[in-house]
């Protein structure tokens, strides 16, 4: 897997599921603290669609790829924030995540696996 979305976790209206969808083609769905995981076989644009609310980010097959889902608590509008790091195997130094305890690349700012975010 090399595609990880996580999603919101805010509260937000009734709880409502985002449509995952790639190059056009829905994917799958992920709600309130839900996550979502596939194996992206190309580079493209990912879209998630909430009502008429909707944000994008690309995605790369050569790449971990985790996204992370909010509405932003103010205008409602749905944030997709990206992280991206070279699959492991490319990667030379790396430091076990203090939340799951696996290894990631020295510049994460996100663990890929559990989605810890990481200080400077």
């Amino acid at each position: 897997m090399n595609l990880k979305v996580y999603g919101y976790t805010g509260w937000y209206a009734m709880k409502p599921k985002v449509k995952i969808l790639f190059e056009g083609d829905e994917i799958g769905q992920v709600g309130y603290n839900e996550t979502f995981e596939d194996k992206i076989e190309e580079d493209g644009e990912l879209e998630f669609k909430c009502n008429f609310r909707k944000a994008t980010a690309k995605v790369y097959r050569n790449r971990i790829n985790v996204i992370h889902l909010e509405f932003d608590r103010f205008s409602g509008k749905l944030v997709a924030e990206s992280q991206y790091s070279e699959e492991e195997k490319n990667s030379s130094k790396k430091f076990k995540c203090s939340e799951c305890g696996k290894e990631v690349p020295e510049d994460a700012q996100l663990c890929p696996y559990c989605g810890e975010r990481f200080e400077d």
